[in-house]
């Protein structure tokens, strides 16, 4: 299944409020592809195209290598991010595996890509050396492995081109 990043430069909405300078408003969707047929839309949000895309920049090398830190998972990485935190005991607690988890999560969840917005907890990683895009909550669940040539190819070129 192939992942694929679409956006389209919007008017920004706050356009006259100082701290809107050198921002570039976008309409940004990740969509899933199976066999060149849309599958499932991940995120479709406006949001500044920018930051979002920066943050995907800074953190691709980690999306693409970094195993989660939680010692024991079989399920996906939302659901054993989920049953983490969970499932934390006070008095038990492993300060630095407290720390790797949340590091993790912030170069792996979109929502920090997103800062200040309420999407859901969805995670980009890898897990037995494939990649997956995964959601978990009480209600709904997801995870699909996924293909990140495409999505690279389409970020290098739309980061390259935001930026000038």
């Amino acid at each position: 299944m192939d992942m694929i990043l679409e956006y389209d430069l919007l008017d920004h909405p706050h356009k006259h409020e100082p701290s809107s300078i050198g921002e570039r408003w976008a309409n940004i969707k990740l969509k899933l592809f199976r066999d060149d047929t849309h599958f499932k839309t991940i995120v479709d949000w406006q949001w500044d195209a920018v930051v979002f895309f920066s943050w995907l920049q800074q953190n691709i090398i980690n999306i693409l290598n970094e195993p989660l830190p939680i010692p024991v998972c079989q399920e996906s990485i939302a659901k054993c991010l989920f049953d983490f935190y969970k499932n934390l005991d006070d008095e038990h607690l492993d300060d630095d595996l407290l720390d790797a988890v949340y590091s993790y999560r912030v170069r792996h969840g979109l929502r920090f890509g997103l800062r200040g917005t309420d999407i859901p907890n969805i995670y980009l990683g890898m897990q037995d050396r494939k990649h997956y895009v995964s959601f978990y909550d009480e209600i709904e669940e997801w995870n699909y492995e996924i293909s990140l040539d495409i999505f690279l190819n389409q970020l290098n070129n739309a980061y390259f081109l935001i930026k000038t």
